[in-house]
């Protein structure tokens, strides 16, 4: 049974997901339309600096866009991983029924050892696109958006003062 208010349809919960999916669609949509618009009303009737800050946001802003679409194409993997990782959770994580202490054969526990390993294997590999959507890039996105919308409102409202300061 699908939940309405959650993207995800398996046991596996990631709070706020589908708030953050949300956001990064609004995000890369204002990304669109401030760089759009920034285009479009560019004045470079003004002074040189003026010129390459706006420029400067213009870049910073192309960058923002395009690794907002790159974050967003990961989702699609990212759901596969969860219904991969839901299937892993079903699994007994070692098939063993004592303790580590217990074991006397040297073999068990090199049994056990390596079903261990293959299990972090597995779940490494699963978790490896979650770090793409979250980690780094994400970073990049926000902050490359916030330093271009600082950068053209800057730009583009320091003409005034300086044609003000300059009457």
């Amino acid at each position: 049974m699908k939940d309405k208010n959650n993207i995800i349809s398996s046991n596996i919960r990631i709070p706020g997901i589908d708030h953050q999916i949300k956001f990064d669609f609004f995000l890369l949509g204002l990304s669109f339309a401030m760089l759009g618009l920034a285009i479009q009303t560019a004045d470079f009737n003004r002074i040189l600096i003026l010129n390459l800050i706006e420029w400067i946001g213009w870049i910073l802003l192309f960058i923002s866009c395009f690794l907002g679409l790159n974050r967003l194409s990961c989702l699609p993997n990212i759901f596969r991983k969860l219904e991969e990782l839901k299937q892993l959770e079903s699994k007994p994580l070692i098939k063993m029924a004592k303790p580590v202490e217990e074991i006397k054969d040297a073999e068990e526990l090199k049994t056990a050892t390596k079903e261990l390993i293959n299990f972090i294997n597995n779940l490494s590999n699963i978790l490896a696109p979650f770090s793409i959507y979250w980690g780094g890039r994400y970073k990049i996105q926000k902050y490359t958006f916030y330093s271009a919308f600082i950068l053209l409102a800057c730009s583009r409202a320091s003409s005034p003062i300086i044609d003000y300061l300059t009457q």
